[in-house]
């Protein structure tokens, strides 16, 4: 996949989806679709006790967080 069809297919997400855009957003970086529906049933997820957080081992860690509900710099701490 080139950068053309990267920034294609990240220009088609939808924003609105909340915590569930992390599986659209690897997909659209190319990733294995079976291992983004293992992320997503939590077995490849090594924070699976923490239901905003995902860790994919050396792929991305993702929290997310509702606007206006946290400092952005303590959590970056």
């Amino acid at each position: 996949m080139n950068l053309a069809e990267i920034e294609s297919n990240v220009a088609e997400l939808d924003f609105s989806k909340g915590f569930d855009l992390i599986y659209d957003l690897l997909l659209a970086y190319d990733l294995p679709k079976s291992g983004v529906t293992l992320l997503r049933k939590g077995t490849r997820d090594l924070l699976s006790e923490s239901p905003s957080e995902h860790l994919w081992k050396e792929r991305v860690y993702y929290r997310f967080v509702d606007d206006g509900e946290f400092d952005l710099h303590a959590l970056i701490d």
